[in-house]
């Protein structure tokens, strides 16, 4: 089973290519149309590849908002709850899909370190982990990601509270915390399901990182007393 599946148009073929090459190099596997064999019946391979993939990538462009077979696997992939659409030139998506946040990369040169790529990479992690079969839903070592300097992990705050009914609170305030600081346009913040694999980890923070492919790590804790509710970091 591929981790990804690749739609897109023909006419797009050259543009796509390198895209490939750069999600292999991040260690995602990949399904496309190359891997059709010459007699396998075309329908019957297509519907069993987008089934099987834990994501599917959909490649908008002027060409691929125009071909039905893109318009058909964007629509399986949706229905699904795996898509991931991507831009490769200024064409919005068609009608239907205009919903989701795309991904621009209408000016990616193939740089594997690009903003682009990485989010792109980190979206994909996120449909990975949770694409893990049910008696496996352990959270999964995080694959290494290629070293960003400008990328910060917030790893899972601890329940200094002394009350285990404290932790879906606590969980909350990671969460606001990590949207903070995706507020901050020079920082490239790691996905809370990447990090996630650390709660109550002992591993060093430098250890951390670069597993995570990260310059900086956050850690702290969550204290309540009464009402009020203090992180420290």
């Amino acid at each position: 089973m591929a981790d990804i599946f690749i739609s897109y148009a023909f006419e797009d073929r050259e543009r796509v290519i390198p895209l490939v090459e750069a999600l292999e190099a991040h260690g995602f596997s990949i399904w496309w149309d190359r891997h059709v064999d010459g007699g396998t019946a075309y329908t019957m391979e297509i519907e069993r590849a987008l089934n099987s993939a834990t994501a599917v990538v959909v490649a908008w462009s002027v060409s691929s908002v125009k071909s039905d077979w893109v318009l058909d696997e964007a629509n399986s992939g949706k229905r699904n709850g795996k898509l991931i659409p991507i831009q490769l030139d200024a064409t919005p998506p068609p009608l239907g899909f205009r919903q989701y946040q795309v991904v621009d990369f209408s000016n990616w040169t193939g740089d594997l370190n690009a903003e682009e790529m990485l989010v792109l990479a980190e979206s994909i992690e996120r449909f990975t982990h949770r694409g893990a079969r049910a008696e496996q839903r352990e959270f999964l070592e995080p694959r290494p990601l290629t070293h960003y300097s400008s990328a910060v992990a917030v790893l899972p705050l601890e329940n200094f509270s002394g009350d285990p009914d404290q932790q879906f609170f606590v969980d909350g305030m990671h969460e606001a915390l990590i949207a903070e600081l995706s507020k901050i346009g020079a920082l490239k913040v790691i996905s809370r399901t990447s990090t996630r694999a650390y709660v109550d980890s002992r591993k060093p923070l430098r250890e951390i990182a670069a597993e995570l492919g990260v310059g900086s790590i956050v850690e702290g804790s969550v204290t309540r007393a009464n009402e009020f509710a203090s992180p420290y970091s």
